[in-house]
């Protein structure tokens, strides 16, 4: 069974803060679009791994058009960022609020990562979306990064690693973080 809708798709609202900014900074975006929904079928889940390849390419491109090099891929980092991901979205889950996005437990994940890898230092950008369509996740998380002058501070920090770790909560709510490392060379 198939409804054609045109409609107000909702209210973008993106919640977006860094480990060295603790203001929130609230994004918001009002389109229409017409939609065809088949109300039969549930939603497929989206497609996490190519978000997550998606952001890291982005921020590179961005690291490389000011003169940075681009980050390598760290797999420990990685899964790192998507247990923090999976975290605030169990949170957001319980709470009364839409989303739960946070820094919690930021200094112990970066203990565990100090002894883990010969990192000298440590960063982490934390975001959350709600009412956004797979297609435009990565780039709503970099441009929603890079315009945050704390996340901003981390992309183009010194800094030669990075892992992205994007986690699907309900309803086109989607969960990010991103762990920035100096390793030796």
């Amino acid at each position: 069974m198939f409804l054609r809708l045109s409609i107000l798709t909702g209210v973008l609202l993106g919640l977006f803060t860094s480990c060295s900014n603790q203001d929130a900074k609230i994004k918001k975006e009002v389109y229409t679009q017409d939609i065809l929904v088949d109300v039969t079928k549930p939603q497929r889940p989206m497609n996490l791994g190519a978000v997550e390849r998606k952001v890291h390419e982005l921020i590179n491109q961005y690291r490389q058009k000011k003169g940075l090099r681009p980050f390598k891929r760290l797999s420990v980092l990685d899964e790192s960022s998507r247990s923090h991901s999976r975290y605030m979205s169990v949170r957001s889950g319980k709470s009364d609020k839409t989303l739960v996005v946070s820094h919690d437990k930021f200094n112990k994940r970066m203990k565990v990562l100090m002894g883990l890898t010969p990192a000298t230092g440590l960063a982490e950008n934390v975001a959350g979306l709600e009412k956004v369509r797979e297609a435009f996740v990565a780039e709503r998380l970099v441009d929603g990064w890079i315009r945050s002058p704390g996340h901003h501070k981390n992309i183009v920090g010194d800094y030669t690693s990075a892992g992205i770790g994007v986690v699907e909560g309900s309803g086109y709510t989607v969960f990010a973080t991103q762990i920035f490392a100096r390793l030796p060379e």
